[in-house]
Order: structure tokens, then C-alpha cells, then sequence
């Protein structure tokens, strides 16, 4: 019995071996941007939560405040790493248009030259390109999906710093009026950092320098008509009722 012959594959033109690699390529790299991706987005999940524990406390409390600073330099690191993924998808996409060009250009060409080709060469058909380009049109619209999402992301973000910047000043204005901070006031030094120095002097400098001792109030001061005419009776009674010295 003789067995069905089977049937050659045929071989793939160059170029669609070419659109073949640059694609694969593309793909490895979705893979890897995918994982930070994922990453970057599961933290702003992390920070909504880690600032709901903190709303509460007071931003005045030196350990509640800590954590709040702490909490929005990581925003400022993450905000950071989203401006990098952002350019990172940026570039993908700009590699996806050119491969779509390229494609549509190596079509033509071939389409061009197809009299010229030798019988039986391989060529780069319009369903290949139709099926690269299908390819290519996914990673695209993928890439739009993914950017949204990193601005949905970073828009919530911005909303926790502002909050959390909103609570600081809230701690900071507290903490200016208390009594033992009076005369200090907060100001932002070169380095950035939130620093207290004291107020304009409200009092002369010869008066803080040397204090005058407080003066006590004078005997006549405290001695008023009522309390003198009474002390005139009594001298009267006592010198009434003294014995009389023998003359």
C-alpha cells in the first residue's frame, strides 16, 4: 500500500523571515515590560492601603509624620518609574508603527517585482502581510490599553500626594500655634528641608538682653482712705484706755 504523499511546507520568503524575527522580538520584550508593568500598578494599591492606616493619625505626631514623609518620597519614586514606563511604551509603539510601514512597503515591492521573480521563488504574499499586520495591530491596541492604565495610575497617585501634603501642612500649622513653639515659625530651607528659626523679636533688645526685675508695689500703694481711717480709731482706743504715767 502506498502512503498519500505529503505535502512540501513551503519556505518562507526572506522578508516574511524577517518580519517573522523583528515581531518575536517585540513579543520577548512585551513579555518583560509586562512584569514591570504589573508591578508598578499592584503598588498603587499598596499605597492606598498604607495611607488609609495613616489618615488617622495626627500629622502633627513626630511618628505620624514620619510615615507620611516616608510614604510620599515612595510616591515620588514610583512617579518616577511610571515617567520611564511611559517613555519605554512610547518607543514600542513607535517600533510597531514602523514595522506596520514595512510591511505594507515590502508588500508592494513584491507585488512590483513578482514578474520579474524566478517560477517557484519565494514570495512575501498578502496573506503573510496580513497576518503580521493582525499581529502588529493587536500589540498596538495592547499598547494603548496599558497606557491608559499608567495614567489612570499615576492619577490616583497624584491624589494621595495631594492629600498627603494637604495633612502635613494641616500637622505643621498645628504644631506652629502650640505654646511651646511660640515665636518659631516653619520655613523651607535650600536643601529642601522644613526647618524652625525664630520669629522677628517682639520685644526691644535691651529688654531681653537685660530683664528689669518686676518693682513690689509700695506700702502707701496698698493703703487706701477706708483702711487708714481705721487704723486712726484703733490708735484712739489704745491711747484711751492706756495707763496714765504717774506725774
Amino acid at each position: 500500500m502506498r502512503l498519500p504523499a505529503i505535502a512540501e511546507v513551503e519556505k518562507p520568503s526572506p522578508l516574511e523571515e524577517k518580519f517573522r524575527r523583528d515581531i518575536d522580538t517585540l513579543l520577548e520584550e512585551n513579555l518583560e515590560f509586562w512584569m514591570k508593568f504589573s508591578s508598578s500598578m499592584g503598588r498603587v494599591q499598596e499605597f492606598q492601603n498604607k495611607y488609609e492606616d495613616l489618615r488617622r493619625v495626627a500629622a502633627d505626631g513626630a511618628g505620624g509624620e514620619k510615615k507620611l514623609r516616608a510614604l510620599k518620597t515612595e510616591l515620588q519614586v514610583w512617579s518616577e518609574q511610571n515617567a520611564m514606563l511611559r517613555g519605554e511604551l512610547q518607543c514600542r509603539f513607535a517600533s510597531l508603527c514602523d514595522i506596520q510601514e514595512e510591511i505594507s512597503t515590502a508588500l508592494e515591492m513584491d507585488t512590483e517585482q513578482a514578474e520579474q521573480a524566478e517560477e517557484g521563488a519565494p514570495r512575501f504574499t498578502s496573506y503573510s502581510a496580513g497576518k503580521f499586520q493582525g499581529e502588529v495591530l493587536n500589540m498596538q491596541q495592547e499598547n494603548n490599553r496599558v497606557s491608559d492604565e499608567l495614567q489612570s495610575g499615576l492619577d490616583h497617585v497624584k491624589t494621595i500626594q495631594f492629600a498627603i501634603e494637604k495633612k502635613l501642612n494641616e500637622g505643621v500649622k498645628l504644631s506652629s500655634s502650640s505654646p511651646a513653639e511660640e515665636g518659631e515659625e516653619e520655613v523651607v530651607g535650600p536643601d529642601g528641608v522644613l526647618a524652625r528659626v525664630p520669629t522677628k523679636a517682639k520685644v526691644p533688645l535691651q529688654s531681653f538682653l537685660f530683664p528689669t526685675k518686676p518693682k513690689k508695689p509700695s506700702l502707701f500703694a496698698r493703703v487706701t482712705p477706708a483702711v487708714l481711717h481705721k487704723q486712726q480709731l484703733d490708735m484712739k482706743l489704745d491711747m484711751k484706755f492706756l495707763p496714765k504715767m504717774p506725774k
